[in-house]
């Protein structure tokens, strides 16, 4: 897969050649260029915005000091030229160092010698393989100029103590020294192509050609054995040459520039051959066939999980309808969580978050578990189960899963609701569980809000028979059932009246039980109930002559005690 992301990835690199400088992002902090004579260009203040994951790039030097970045960085700071790691460039055209090395005073002579010593004489630096493979390369690109180097050694010397920067903050000063682009290049490569590799160690030569093992989230280490697959030949995972390592390391490098821009869901298309990224709360808004990879900004950029997506539309297979099933008529709605009829996973997703999660769910798909920062524990509970199969179906379109976690958690969302006294989060919750468990099964016309409006139909004619008749179906029994316990609770008479007194009911697992628990509230609550009630009367007689056959079903018993009461409504008017 990696192969192929890669061949992509080179494919658009031949179309645009600055494909890597025009997404790229350097770390915060002053910069400066040092033209050929000495003087110094304008200082350029560049800071990330964290929350657009926007830099700018206004500035008539930023594309200058884009590449001059790029060719000048440290692969990672395990492989830096100074090796006490205090300055962080790779070459002598350039000089990377942190503003509290100004305060702690570990910058100093001694330590812009050793950096410019490294590289300036790398032939003194390197033994064995490496120094093998920078031989090799260096017969391609020459020796290092020494006169140019030794000269800008004298002019940091000089000047860096005594720049006009403002030194209080905790980024980078970068300096660069004016110089054709191709120069930047070949030191670049000086320094990358004898350290691309994880290790040297595993360097195979074929014909004269170096084959060794990438360093992109790759770890070989001859203090963990572990790492090696024993079983084989050689026993590191792949090995690539010069031309592929180099191209692999540009490619996780234009991972890293989205990363950087905080957009960590990317999207490889194997037929338009065009890759795109989005940010975590971003659908792809168009149909994609090919790799999704997960990304994120660490020491390196780190691929935290990859999938295969044969075929994603940002629109859903048919229309999701939100649907009122219990009748009520909310205060307001908010904006995206209207019933009716969805047909992107977009509008989806915004449905779901407000529904279910109180806006917890798009920034935080990724988000360790103890850094989930919300008070409401059933919704915690909840998300951390379900946000992984919710991502698969609306970013990769993958909803088998998706259809089996929202049918469990709704179902607690709607009791978790219930528990912490939200009524009307509750009936919403209680509809679009029905409303996707109706999406994902093509239930056709047996729909639950068909079933409960033929259910109140039936059950209103029945409260007020004048002789008590009989209920006919389990849906109905249950729906009643919500319906009793309604209006138990609403002749308690404590100060703080909670919907957990429901839980006895609503939890019970035989209809022994469930008959049991109504007797006790009926002699808790008969006080004030009148003889002559007839709904009342009537509903009572009914539940307790019915002879459940199934089992409980939580769903209806929780309809009828979020529907709006049938002992209470009016009497229509003859």
């Amino acid at each position: 897969m990696l192969r192929e992301c890669t061949e992509i990835f080179r494919e658009q690199l031949q179309q645009n050649r600055n494909l890597l400088f025009d997404s790229y992002i350097p770390a915060n902090g002053t910069y400066l260029i040092v033209k050929e004579d000495g003087s110094l260009c304008e200082p350029v203040e560049l800071e990330l915005d964290k929350k657009s994951g926007q830099i700018n790039r206004t500035n008539r030097y930023f594309t200058q000091i884009c590449k001059y970045d790029y060719y000048s960085r440290l692969i990672d700071m395990n492989k830096p030229q100074d090796n006490k790691k205090i300055i962080h460039s790779n070459n002598y055209l350039s000089f990377f160092v942190k503003k509290e090395s100004f305060q702690n005073g570990k910058l100093n002579t001694e330590a812009i010698d050793r950096y410019f010593d490294a590289v300036i004489y790398p032939e003194l630096k390197y033994k064995g393989q490496t120094l093998k493979i920078y031989q090799m390369l260096e017969e391609e690109i020459g020796c290092v100029p020494k006169d140019i180097a030794e000269k800008i050694r004298m002019w940091i010397k000089e000047n860096i103590f005594h720049l006009d920067v403002d030194l209080s903050k905790k980024d980078y000063l970068k300096i660069f020294f004016e110089a054709p682009m191709e120069q930047y290049q070949r030191e670049n490569d000086r320094y990358l192509v004898p350290n691309i590799y994880n290790s040297n160690d595993y360097n195979l030569e074929v014909e004269g050609e170096v084959y060794g093992l990438p360093n992109n989230n790759l770890g070989m280490n001859a203090k963990k054995p572990f790492l090696s697959s024993r079983t084989k030949k050689i026993e590191v995972p792949f090995l690539l040459n010069k031309e592929e390592v180099l191209l692999q390391k540009q490619f996780f490098d234009h991972l890293m520039n989205y990363a950087m821009a905080g957009k960590s869901n990317v999207y490889i298309d194997t037929d338009e051959r065009t890759i795109c990224a989005f940010k975590n709360n971003e659908i792809i808004d168009r149909d994609f066939k090919g790799y999704y990879l997960r990304i994120q900004k660490g020491k390196e950029v780190e691929i935290h999980s990859s999938d295969i997506v044969p075929c994603y539309h940002p629109s859903v297979k048919k229309p999701f309808v939100y649907r009122n099933a219990l009748s009520y008529t909310p205060k307001e709605h908010k904006e995206g969580t209207e019933y009716g009829a969805y047909y992107t996973k977009e509008k989806i997703q915004s449905l779901l978050d407000a529904v279910f999660f109180s806006k917890f769910l798009r920034g935080n798909y990724f988000t360790p578990q103890d850094k989930l920062g919300m008070n409401d524990g059933y919704i915690k509970r909840n998300l951390i189960i379900s946000r992984e199969a919710i991502f698969d179906w609306l970013y990769k379109d993958e909803e088998v899963q998706a259809a089996k976690v929202l049918g469990n958690v709704s179902l607690d969302l709607v009791l978790g609701a219930l528990k912490e006294g939200y009524i009307f989060k509750a009936m919403d919750c209680f509809n679009l569980r029905h409303s996707l468990l109706e999406y994902f099964s093509d239930k056709g016309e047996d729909t639950m809000e068909n079933r409960i409006n033929q259910i109140v139909t039936d059950l209103k004619a029945k409260l007020d028979a004048e002789e008590t008749p009989e209920i006919q179906s389990a849906d109905e029994y249950f729906f009643a059932v919500g319906q009793l316990v309604q209006y138990y609770i609403s002749l308690n008479k404590g100060k703080k009246k909670t919907h957990a007194l429901a839980n006895p009911f609503i939890n019970a697992k035989t209809d022994a039980v469930l008959k049991k628990k109504l007797v006790q509230f009926f002699l808790k609550y008969n006080y004030d109930i009148g003889v002559s009630s007839r709904r009342f009367n009537n509903l009572y007689c009914m539940i307790t002559e019915y002879e459940l056959k199934g089992d409980i079903e939580k769903d209806l018993i929780i309809a009828g005690y979020l529907h709006s009461s049938l002992i209470y409504v009016p009497k229509e008017d003859k």
